[in-house]
């Protein structure tokens, strides 16, 4: 169960809010992880929280650059076994630890120490990582829109059923049809011939 202790609050929304260990807090540059966790829902908060304290604990207990990459990649190694589709939560500590890396990896470069002479398979694994994140976020955008159609759809089936839509709005009237389908060209064409000439 994720510590409430964690969560934060600002502007009406949630924050993930732990310290680093003091061996730590030096290689990624700050004493405090903060980040938003997207919502005002203390439940889903709670869900999100839970979700990235994982991986968060994991590295945590690292030494060096060395054993911190080499978490990492471990911890990436997971991650790229998750089952498909992956759950918005899932999704979310995986946008999460995606960006913590990115930024570590600029830090550790600009202290001479890089990931892939560390761990050789890292860079390789972030960016399958972050392709499965790309993919996983069209998805779930995708998913979501057609969940929104199907509440329209059956909001206005039970709307109907009420009696709450008149007769007249149910079906498209002919004239909004015809200006709604434009006429293919042979159409056009006979439109146009059936329109007698002017007379001077």
């Amino acid at each position: 169960m994720a510590r409430t202790s964690y969560l934060a609050r600002r502007d009406g929304c949630y924050l993930m809010q732990v310290r680093f260990a003091v061996q730590v807090a030096p290689l990624v540059g700050k004493p405090l992880y903060r980040a938003s966790l997207g919502t005002s829902d203390y439940r889903l908060a709670r869900l999100r929280l839970s979700e990235c304290l994982g991986w968060f604990h994991r590295m945590n207990v690292s030494i060096d650059y060395g054993s911190l990459f080499q978490k990492n990649v471990a911890e990436l190694r997971t991650y790229l076994q998750d089952a498909w589709p992956i759950s918005e939560e899932r999704l979310f500590a995986r946008r999460n630890h995606e960006e913590l890396l990115k930024n570590l990896n600029r830090r550790a470069q600009a202290a001479s120490c890089e990931a892939g002479m560390i761990e050789p398979d890292f860079p390789a694994l972030l960016k399958a990582f972050v392709q499965q994140n790309v993919e996983a976020e069209a998805y779930l955008r995708k998913a979501e829109r057609v969940r929104e159609y199907e509440r329209g759809r059956a909001d206005m089936h039970a709307a109907i059923q009420f009696g709450a839509v008149p007769p007249s709005f149910q079906t498209l009237p002919i004239a909004a049809e015809l200006s709604a389908t434009p006429p293919s060209g042979r159409e056009r064409t006979t439109i146009e011939l059936a329109v007698p000439s002017p007379r001077f």
